[in-house]
């Protein structure tokens, strides 16, 4: 939106940057482009083509929310970091980590605006080939509410739908392909 800041571009900062060098890495030949935007307070909400996740944002400090822009412009909502550190997202290799024996079952009532958790691993994955974990639980979103769920926690089920051997792709594209309602998801804690 207009009056946007723009912090990091393919993660390089834009403090020092000029504005050719900006338009340089925006147009770059990678399928994807990182930004890092701010917004001094307000709401950042769903536009119907451009943004797939919608974070809410209530205060009103800053907040700076992480956005990749594909090659065709259209938008997807990676992440919101708050000034304040509240907010927490899970980085590592899932394989440094330590995960509970049992699983527990959580059910998320799933809308238009998803779950308000974001994935990483699967198949394929930055780390390599890993279970899908949760990489962010976003503040207002039904996960958050519900409580039981937190970054790095694995998921290896969605309702019926084992989600070994799938790219964390095909595991949002799962979960957006279901019908608004329940949803449950056997999850192993991480064990910190």
């Amino acid at each position: 939106m207009q009056g946007d800041r723009v912090f990091f571009i393919q993660h390089e900062s834009t403090e020092n940057m000029r504005v050719k060098e900006a338009r340089t890495l925006l147009r770059s030949r990678a399928p994807s482009v990182h930004l890092i935007v701010g917004r001094r307070q307000g709401l950042l909400y769903q536009q119907q083509h451009n943004i797939t996740n919608c974070l809410t944002n209530s205060s009103t400090s800053g907040s700076r929310t992480a956005l990749s822009a594909s090659s065709t412009s259209s938008l997807t909502a990676l992440s919101e970091y708050q000034e304040d550190h509240q907010s927490s997202i899970f980085l590592t290799d899932p394989a440094l980590e330590r995960y509970a024996p049992d699983s527990i079952l959580v059910t998320l009532p799933k809308s238009e605006l998803i779950m308000g958790l974001s994935l990483d691993g699967g198949l394929s994955s930055r780390f390599g080939d890993r279970p899908i974990f949760v990489k962010r639980v976003f503040a207002a979103g039904e996960a958050a509410l519900e409580g039981r769920i937190s970054p790095g926690d694995e998921i290896r089920r969605i309702d019926s739908t084992n989600l070994n051997n799938f790219t964390r792709f095909e595991a949002l594209k799962l979960i957006r392909g279901l019908t608004d309602g329940p949803v449950q998801l056997e999850v192993y804690k991480r064990i910190c």
